[in-house]
């Protein structure tokens, strides 16, 4: 993240006031937001100008958060929690698909710029007179294998690097959305489309940490109310597990 350091890291003054010796920060700065990409502000553009800045309804609380700078995915959900007035509820990801700390200085800023954001002369209307909750998102995680035939006339390493390559990028962070699933139909169709397969036969897919099977889709919630613990559960992002294990090829 540009901008954060750990502890330790700043030693150098760029003016030295009389008396000062040295310098050093205890603590690791964070908090830092890296500079839009021209992607993120190419997708950003259409939003950019709806909530102007005011928060009148539900919809406005979501567009409000993810122009926030920092925040690189929000969504949210009205929940009835049993009260008169129901929750508002938002799920965040920073804008390096990272959790969210409560304690953080994105957190709390975010927090008070929605509160000052809330339009005073609409706060009797219930969407902007409920309570409003703020949490990290929920990160899953899916495994996958898969045997494929390449065609002859090509390089079988480089066409099982080029789907591996194809596979994170499509089921990384800035290719998803909160509460969206995955289907074997579309993890075939993916490989499929690689120049050099002929063939694929995908033999596993499944949630991380479970028992390895061939599921014919998996899925990921949007936040939800647990009546029996009291609480909002934030909105799930399922990603594919990148690591050495997360993905496996072999040739047929």
């Amino acid at each position: 993240m540009d901008g954060e350091v750990g502890a330790g890291s700043l030693t150098v003054l760029q003016t030295r006031p009389l008396g000062i010796v040295e310098v050093t920060n205890p603590l690791p700065a964070i908090g830092a937001a890296s500079a839009e990409t021209r992607d993120q502000a190419r997708s950003q553009a259409p939003v950019n100008i709806l909530p102007m800045e005011r928060i009148v309804s539900v919809q406005d609380f979501e567009t409000f958060t993810r122009t926030f700078a920092g925040i690189g995915k929000a969504t949210v959900a009205t929940l009835e929690i049993g009260q008169n007035l129901p929750l508002i509820h938002l799920t965040i990801a920073d804008r390096n698909g990272n959790q969210v700390s409560p304690d953080s200085i994105l957190y709390t800023n975010l927090f008070n710029a929605i509160n000052a954001a809330r339009d005073p002369a609409q706060q009797r209307r219930l969407a902007v007179a409920s309570k409003v909750e703020i949490d990290s998102y929920e990160a899953l995680y899916f495994n996958l294998q898969a045997g494929i035939w390449v065609d002859s006339r090509y390089r079988s390493d480089l066409v099982l690097s080029e789907v591996k390559t194809l596979l994170v990028s499509a089921f990384a962070f800035e290719q998803r959305t909160f509460g969206q699933g995955v289907t074997a139909a579309e993890v075939t169709a993916l490989i499929q489309a690689v120049d050099g397969v002929e063939a694929v036969n995908l033999e596993a897919l499944y949630l991380t940490g479970t028992t390895q099977e061939l599921k014919s889709s998996l899925e990921a919630r949007l936040a939800i109310w647990n009546s029996q613990t009291k609480q909002a559960l934030p909105a799930q992002l399922l990603l594919l597990n990148s690591q050495t294990d997360g993905v496996s090829l072999h040739l047929v």
